[in-house]
């Protein structure tokens, strides 16, 4: 599979929009700043027209996998996956890997993408 590096602005506005739509519908707080859970603390991805800029400028030609830890929605994999790499996520709160895998993946259909949850334990740390 080929690299894509020229997507529509308009598929990638929509990746964003179908996220920030299921994750502020199901998310325990509506407000997108850094966010204090038990497991850490963590700070949403929301342009991702700048990152694709910066994927797309990178160009990582040689390379076509993507590991994205602590992938949360999943919409950094999602933009991956878009763009021609094997993207696979790996989020700890369950609640997230969920949402990413049963809500916006059906809608937008990309078989190179993947959100796991981890079995790790604090013995690994």
């Amino acid at each position: 599979m080929e690299i894509n590096t020229n997507l529509n602005p308009e598929q990638i506005i929509r990746l964003e929009k179908i996220c920030d739509e299921e994750f502020s519908k199901n998310s325990e707080t509506k407000t997108f700043r850094f966010k204090k859970l038990e497991k850490g603390i963590y700070l949403p991805t929301f342009d991702l027209i700048n990152l694709y800029n910066v994927i797309r400028k990178r160009k990582f030609k040689d390379k076509k996998r993507v590991l994205d830890l602590g992938s949360g929605d999943g919409r950094v994999v999602f933009l991956f996956s878009l763009m021609g790499y094997y993207a696979m996520g790996l989020e700890y709160n369950e609640h997230l890997c969920k949402l990413s895998d049963n809500i916006i993946k059906p809608s937008l259909i990309s078989e190179r993408f993947k959100v796991k949850k981890p079995s790790l334990n604090r013995e690994i740390f």
